[in-house]
């Protein structure tokens, strides 16, 4: 079978890029081909894809041009009545409103234009002695090329842009240029795409960011003024728009804060969005999320882009070897002991002022210990051989203070037994546990040669 192209004369291998000329589709090829203005011959059965979609270009364009003009004509048609009857009006020709409206005869064929001038009322127009006539400023571009020379005169909106061209500095002009609105929104289309083109830049394989590198060297060597300087060089307008929104150039404090800080993580959220490569710096707060026990705000973390999944954590976390974490470790026991040293000292400066030495003290009423054992197994996302499921048994412990005060009670042991006092006589002597203890052993053995099937047998020695 011939699969050239009816209009091409191409052949066409792939049959995922052919179609049939009498196919079944809503597009007609067939009625299609017959309006081009030239003949071409239905010689072969299949027309390329590329081929069929300049013509459905070609039948919308056309259905595109036939539509404006019957919406210029049914404006052209609606309006005239309006504007002759208007015309009659100013003319003094009243007469003829009330009379039936004569045939109006064809206008002459000739190539001239016909144009129709109305009169207008005497009480619209102005007179050239009374009106203030207001100058503007003609303004006209002209260019001369080696092989002609061209002049056009500007629009209104373009006037100013003239003007700056001719006497403004480049500041002027790029003003000019900006309060234009059809102009400006073109140049915020032109702003997008080199942000467009600056934002693949960063994201690209072939040239990967420190924000893309997650091996452990690159990882010990990143920091947020890297990854701010890193954007600046290879990204000035994405960085620009940062430092905009970060940056108050108003600001009256006296300290400056350096701001690589929030521009790196703000490139690095909105770079992470964009690649799921770009988690660098997501990476390295999971890691320290991960050694500071807060595994519950990972999850949380993760979902708003500031973290990784601990699935790409526990993965890196093999690559990097069991000695990865040995100064994040030391960094927070250094910030421990830290902490500790500062609450010791404000407990010194807390304790016992000077003027509160010479206040009675009020003795305690006394206070309760009370314990709570809490045992609970914590099973770990991550097993190793150092990180193991956890077995915890601990105790809670409080003391509560007493209602009624045991202060005026004797401190010296009363000498004698319990069974002495007067209560002592209902608890249980020697011989009434060891019968307690007779009985619980045959009510057991009862119970078990009732329920189990293995003890029936011995049922009627008990």
């Amino acid at each position: 079978m011939n699969y050239n192209c009816v209009l091409c004369f191409r052949y066409i291998d792939k049959g995922v890029e052919r179609y049939r000329i009498e196919g079944k589709g809503k597009f007609d090829v067939v009625e299609a081909l017959k309006l081009l203005p030239f003949t071409v011959r239905l010689s072969n059965t299949f027309i390329c894809k590329h081929c069929l979609a300049k013509l459905k270009k070609r039948t919308g364009l056309i259905q595109q041009l036939n539509s404006l003009d019957n919406e210029i004509k049914n404006a052209y048609l609606k309006n005239e009545d309006n504007h002759a009857f208007q015309a009659r009006i100013n003319n003094g020709e009243t007469n003829d409103l009330c009379s039936t409206p004569k045939k109006r005869c064809p206008p002459p064929s000739t190539s001239t234009p016909l144009v129709e001038f109305i009169r207008l009322p005497q009480e619209l127009v102005v007179s050239p002695i009374n009106a203030e006539v207001k100058k503007v400023a003609n303004v006209t571009v002209k260019v001369n090329w080696p092989s002609r020379e061209s002049s056009r005169k500007l629009p209104d909106d373009l006037k100013p842009l003239g003007k700056m061209l001719l006497r403004g500095t480049y500041k002027q002009i790029a003003n000019s240029a900006w309060k234009n609105p059809d102009i400006n929104k073109h140049l915020r289309e032109l702003l997008l795409k080199d942000v467009e083109k600056e934002a693949a830049g960063l994201c690209s394989k072939k040239y990967p960011s420190c924000l893309r590198r997650t091996d452990k060297a690159s990882m010990l060597a990143m920091s947020l003024e890297n990854v701010s300087s890193e954007i600046k060089e290879r990204a000035p307008l994405f960085h620009s728009v940062l430092s905009s929104f970060a940056i108050n150039p108003h600001s009256r404090a006296a300290d400056t804060k350096p701001h690589f800080g929030p521009i790196a993580m703000a490139a690095a959220i909105l770079l992470k969005n964009r690649s799921r490569y770009m988690t660098a710096i997501q990476l390295s707060i999971t890691i320290f999320l991960y050694h500071s026990n807060w595994m519950n705000t990972l999850a949380r973390l993760c979902t708003l882009k500031i973290t990784c999944s601990h699935t790409f954590l526990y993965k890196n976390l093999d690559q990097f070897g069991g000695d990865h974490n040995k100064h994040i470790l030391e960094s927070v026991q250094q910030q421990g002991e830290f902490m500790e040293l500062q609450a010791e000292r404000q407990k010194c400066d807390a304790s016992f002022p000077p003027d509160q030495k010479n206040k009675c003290i009020v003795q305690d009423v006394g206070r309760k210990l009370v314990f709570d054992n809490i045992d609970y197994r914590q099973e770990v996302h991550y097993m190793t051989h150092e990180h193991q499921n956890i077995d915890a048994h601990c105790v809670t412990y409080m003391s509560v203070a007493n209602r009624v005060s045991g202060n005026h009670l004797a401190t010296v042991n009363r000498s004698g037994s319990v069974l002495n006092l007067e209560n002592g006589k209902c608890l249980p002597s020697v011989r009434d546990n060891i019968k307690q203890r007779e009985n619980y052993v045959a009510l057991v053995r009862r119970i078990i040669s009732a329920k189990s099937s293995a003890y029936i047998s011995y049922k009627m020695f008990l």
